[in-house]
């Protein structure tokens, strides 16, 4: 009878060790997936975003932004805190403290091929076809999209609209004939004479001197050389002191906030600055202001005009969902519902240039200087500023005093 039995004894031994060897590995497989999931669970547990908007915003603008935007996320992602915190693309790359940021395309080239900013997927971009193709275009390093234009920006010169021989300028050396050297003391020139323009900063002065190098060639490029300061062309060099020359040696290179505010008031006969400029000049001495871009170096003109672009910082993390929402963030920023809502301010607006047709099309009901802006654009063909891949690292070097020398010299 044992003997019978011991077979038997023996399967079912069998039996019970298979289901429990099954048992613990369906049991760890469930725990891991448990475990996968709750750690991935944690991962995209996103609860907040640091954005640093444009470091060089009118004060009641960006206050006016951000009040609008956290306005705005808050209604699609109530559970996702917006943070807002400083950062100066110009000066530093991005510091790991920041996600998204709005950065001067010029150096576009370079954070992108030092891997400091995130490529995007294209059709990730809102309303595309409403953005200005050249502020799209200027987004594009290797073939990737690295961001979403926000503002526009050119070199705007005003005058009076009974100034007929300004209007009619076309080239830097009318505008001189017309203006001719500086040759005052104080800090603001008299009334109906000389030119009111900012040169005090470096990376703008190396600029001007790349777009007369643009016009006298009559070609764009994305990464014009940044030839030795003892190599410069000659011409060019010449063309960007006349700018010195109008504007006064010594004024030219002095940080004025108030150059528009003057020339509002009747003080010096032009004035190059911003389109956001016009915010700081009276309403009512607004309409009494006519614009173009400042006329080209010579004939062979290159139409620049600057951009900013929300860009994603390569330090955001890997996970899927904080690039999700740091994508939207991006939107959200360079969209006509914020753009139109921040820019208007009364019965003057902070007339910053849209990078979107949309946004131009709803301020110029309100704002007919808008209008005037949007011909600006159409009435040339606008590139992109940008500058090489190497540029940051070389303006942020002693290049960028070297290069002040040789044009204040």
């Amino acid at each position: 009878m044992h003997n019978q039995l011991k077979p038997l004894f023996a399967m079912s031994f069998r039996l019970f060790n298979l289901l429990l060897v099954t048992w613990v590995i369906v049991g760890c497989s469930s725990l891991k997936k448990s475990t996968d999931s709750s750690s991935a669970s944690s991962v995209d547990n996103i609860s907040e975003l640091n954005v640093a908007l444009y470091p060089y915003l009118f004060e009641g603008y960006e206050k006016k932004s951000q009040s609008i935007l956290t306005e705005m996320w808050k209604a699609k992602h109530p559970t996702v805190r917006l943070n807002f915190t400083d950062y100066n693309s110009y000066k530093t790359p991005p510091p790991a403290n920041v996600d998204v940021f709005v950065m001067d395309a010029l150096y576009l080239s370079s954070f992108a091929e030092k891997k400091w900013i995130l490529p995007i997927d294209k059709a990730s971009i809102k309303d595309k076809k409403d953005i200005l193709p050249h502020s799209l275009a200027g987004c594009l390093y290797n073939g990737q999209y690295f961001g979403i234009p926000q503002f526009g920006c050119a070199n705007i010169l005003y005058y009076r609209k009974q100034d007929q021989d300004i209007r009619d300028s076309n080239t830097l050396e009318d505008l001189y004939r017309i203006l001719g050297q500086a040759n005052y003391q104080s800090q603001k020139p008299p009334k109906d004479t000389s030119l009111l323009i900012d040169l005090s900063s470096g990376t703008s002065n190396i600029c001007w001197y790349l777009e007369a190098v643009m016009d006298q060639s009559g070609e764009y490029s994305t990464s014009p050389k940044l030839t030795s300061p003892d190599s410069l062309d000659k011409q060019s060099l010449e063309n960007v002191k006349k700018l010195v020359a109008m504007g006064g040696q010594k004024q030219s290179r002095k940080w004025y906030p108030q150059r528009a505010e003057w020339f509002s008031d009747g003080d010096g006969r032009a004035y190059v600055g911003f389109t956001e400029n016009m915010f700081q000049m009276k309403p009512t001495h607004l309409v009494d202001m006519s614009m173009k871009l400042i006329p080209s170096f010579n004939d062979s003109d290159v139409d620049l005009f600057f951009m900013d672009a929300a860009v994603i910082n390569a330090q955001v993390g890997s996970s899927p969902r904080k690039i999700e929402l740091a994508i939207d963030l991006m939107n959200l920023i360079t969209s006509t519902a914020h753009m139109v809502r921040s820019c208007q301010n009364g019965d003057n607006a902070f007339y910053y240039m849209p990078a979107r047709e949309s946004i131009f099309q709803q301020l110029e009901q309100q704002y007919p200087k808008y209008s005037d802006m949007r011909k600006l654009i159409h009435s040339s063909i606008p590139k992109t500023f940008r500058l090489g891949k190497d540029a940051f690292e070389k303006i942020n070097s002693d290049y960028k005093d070297q290069m002040e020398a040789k044009i204040f010299d």
